[in-house]
């Protein structure tokens, strides 16, 4: 049986599950960077007005919701004490 799963192809539901990050050749990536890129530089050309464009979120990759503001770390300690704690989380 563990044959059977390990050899699935990599567009199998069952391997999109475990990883989806095969999913995409990295013909793929290239286009999706070169997609960012024109975005942003469409944006930039624009005058910067309206929102900055987001990058195509790749597989495999969780969207961060959480906005770290600078400003309430007081010493390099409280940011150091911050992250450790956000490492322990993942």
């Amino acid at each position: 049986m563990w044959d059977l799963v390990r050899f699935l192809p990599p567009d199998s539901a069952l391997s999109r599950v475990r990883d989806p990050a095969p999913l995409w050749s990295p013909e793929s990536y290239i286009l999706a960077i070169v997609v960012d890129h024109l975005a942003l530089a469409n944006w930039q050309r624009g005058g910067g007005k309206g929102k900055k464009p987001k990058p195509l979120q790749r597989p495999g990759e969780v969207e961060s919701k959480q906005e770290i503001k600078l400003d309430r770390f007081d010493t390099p300690a409280a940011f150091d004490a911050w992250h450790e704690a956000q490492m322990k989380t993942k």
